[in-house]
C-alpha cells in the first residue's frame, strides 16, 4: 500500500516548486528517472545511516517501493518507525566475514558520520585529507552479504533486485564483489566514488568489476556516485529516459563492452 504522504508531499512540493530529492548530490534524482516506469520496486542500501536526510532511497519508498536497509550505527533500527515496509539490519558489512554475525571494530565521527568505517585504511586516508580522527572506537555486529540475502527471503522471494546502494566508505567494492560472486546482479546499482572524475573513474576497480565481470554501463556520474545500470535492463526498460540512450540501445550486451 502506498504512504498517503506520498500524495501530500508530492502536492506540496508541486505547489512550492520544491525538490524532491532527498540524497546528498542528486542521486536519487537520476535514480528515478532510471525507474520512471515503475511505481513499486526493491532495493538494498548498504550504509543507509540517515534514511531521510541523505537517503538515495527515501524518494524510492515514498513512491511506494520497499527494501532492505544495512547500517551499523547505534539506534538505527529506530527509523523503522517512518520506514515501517522495509526490513532493518543494525549491522555493519564485512563481505569477506563469515555468514554469521560477529564483532568488529567501527571507527566513528560525530561531526561527520559520513565518515564512519569499519576500514583502517580509510581512517587514515580521512586523517591524510581532513585532519581528522575518530571519536569512538567502538565495537559493532558484522556479516556479510550472503547472511543478509539468506535472512531476507521473504522480502526478496522471486523478486528481482531493482537498486543497490553502496556507501560504506572504503570496502564499495568488496560488497560488489559478493554479489557478483553469488551471481545477484542489481538492475541498478549506485556506489559512492569519491575523488573520480568522468575520465579517472574507468581506471577504478569498481569500474572495472561492473563492465567487465557484471555488464553493466555507467550511464551518470556525481561528485560523490557513480550510477551504473546492467546492459540486459538497459535493453527491456520502459523508462523514457534510458530509450533516450538510443546510441547504447544499438548493441547488444557483448557489445557493450567495447562502446
Amino acid at each position: 500500500m502506498v504512504p498517503m504522504y506520498k500524495y501530500f508531499y508530492g502536492a506540496i512540493s508541486r505547489i512550492l516548486g520544491l525538490s524532491k530529492s532527498f540524497s546528498s548530490d542528486g542521486e536519487d534524482a537520476i535514480i528515478s528517472k532510471i525507474f520512471s516506469d515503475k511505481s513499486e520496486g526493491l532495493y538494498i542500501d548498504i550504509g543507509a545511516y540517515s534514511p531521510v536526510r541523505h537517503s538515495n532511497t527515501f524518494r524510492l519508498y515514498i513512491s511506494g517501493w520497499h527494501g532492505i536497509l544495512v547500517e551499523p550505527t547505534k539506534g538505527f533500527k529506530w527509523w523503522s518507525i517512518l520506514r515501517h515496509r522495509d526490513l532493518f539490519y543494525n549491522v555493519g558489512i564485512d563481505a569477506r566475514g563469515p555468514d554469521s554475525i560477529v564483532s568488529r571494530k567501527f571507527y566513528q565521527y560525530n561531526d561527520h558520520p559520513d565518515n564512519n568505517t569499519m576500514s583502517e585504511d580509510r581512517v587514515e586516508e580521512v586523517k591524510f585529507l581532513h585532519s581528522r580522527e575518530p571519536d569512538v572506537i567502538s565495537s559493532v555486529q558484522f556479516t556479510n552479504i550472503k547472511y543478509i540475502l539468506d535472512n531476507s527471503e521473504s522480502l526478496i522471494k522471486n523478486n528481482e533486485i531493482d537498486l543497490l546502494n553502496v556507501d560504506i566508505e572504503g570496502n564499495e567494492f568488496d560488497v560488489i564483489s559478493e554479489f557478483i560472486e553469488l551471481e545477484c546482479y542489481p538492475n541498478v546499482i549506485c556506489v559512492e566514488e569519491l575523488g573520480n572524475t568522468c575520465l579517472s573513474v574507468q581506471n577504478t576497480d569498481v569500474y572495472r568489476l561492473l563492465t567487465l565481470s557484471g555488464d553493466y554501463v555507467l550511464i551518470a556520474k556525481t561528485l560523490l556516485s557513480s550510477v551504473y545500470v546492467r546492459a540486459d535492463y538497459l535493453n527491456k526498460s520502459n523508462s523514457s529516459f534510458l530509450k533516450e540512450l538510443s546510441v547504447l540501445q544499438k548493441y547488444s550486451k557483448s557489445d557493450l563492452k567495447t562502446v
